[in-house]
């Protein structure tokens, strides 16, 4: 459907007279939909601008307009077709194009006579004499019980890029019930201790519980390396002594040799030959 008013947060379209759909046909027969958005004059010149859709984001193309500019239609049997120099649209209705007409040749006659260029209460002029017109174009179809050629359809605004997807399951807040352990409160209040589920909270006495065989394994494997560690430096020290030759009171003493028992009076770790 045409419209008269511009888009909000579009600056582009604050000059709009009148937008709405037409057929534009191009090289080598191919016909392309487009938003087409008469502009007012300004500076000796005004301009079609042509945009992808109705939201005015991407301007495909424009044509200028000028005192010079040919505005032609053509006929036949509820033709819907008109031109703009070498530029060919076409309408949905009869009466469509005819308001396309009469509004482009209307700033056509404004840029012969060198209008001054329109203030804001003029626009306002401009955009309610049109919708007055597209009024009239809805009854005159209201009333002939006749569909226009191309039917509206609705268009989405585009969708914006999205980031990340995160929407994590809310967490719950389980405030703890006074006079409760924490092996009651994940027992359900029974008074009854048991291994806390992996899944569950765990609380200081539960640590203590998983965590004590880990401690008890790893100091009893401690324990053991520290007692092998001091009994080989022990038998390294016999082992050393033993070669070494000392002297005692001016007699020699060496080591008992392996496999004699000393004597009891004597020490323990040496033999005395006379």
């Amino acid at each position: 459907a045409i419209t008269v008013e511009p888009l909000l947060g579009v600056s582009q379209t604050s000059t709009r007279i009148m937008a709405g759909y037409l057929l534009q046909s191009g090289s080598c027969d191919n016909v392309s939909l487009f938003y087409c958005e008469l502009h007012a004059y300004s500076a000796g010149e005004a301009r079609l601008a042509i945009y992808h859709d109705e939201w005015c984001e991407q301007e495909v193309s424009s044509v200028h307009l000028a005192d010079h500019s040919t505005v032609s239609t053509r006929k036949g049997a509820y033709c819907t077709v008109f031109g703009v120099d070498q530029h060919r649209f076409c309408a949905r209705t009869r009466e469509e194009k005819e308001l396309w007409l009469r509004a482009v040749s209307n700033i056509k006659v404004k840029l012969m006579f060198d209008a001054p260029d329109p203030t804001d209460e003029e626009l306002q002029i401009f955009r309610a004499a049109v919708h007055e017109c597209i009024g009239g174009l809805e009854y005159k179809r209201e009333e002939c019980g006749m569909d226009p050629l191309l039917s509206q359809v609705p268009r989405l605004p585009p969708m914006s890029p999205r980031g990340d997807y995160w929407d994590p399951d809310p967490m719950e807040d389980m405030a703890d019930a006074p006079g409760m352990s924490w092996d009651q409160q994940d027992d359900g209040g029974n008074g009854h201790s048991h291994a806390v589920a992996v899944s569950g909270r765990l609380g200081p006495e539960d640590c203590r519980k998983l965590l004590r065989p880990f401690v008890s394994n790893k100091m009893g494997k401690d324990a053991e390396a520290l007692c092998g560690a001091a009994t080989a430096a022990a038998a390294t020290a016999v082992t050393a002594s033993a070669a070494m030759p000392r002297i005692d009171g001016g007699t020699a003493v060496t080591a008992a040799p392996a496999g004699r028992t000393p004597d009891i009076k004597a020490p323990a770790d040496l033999y005395m030959e006379v």
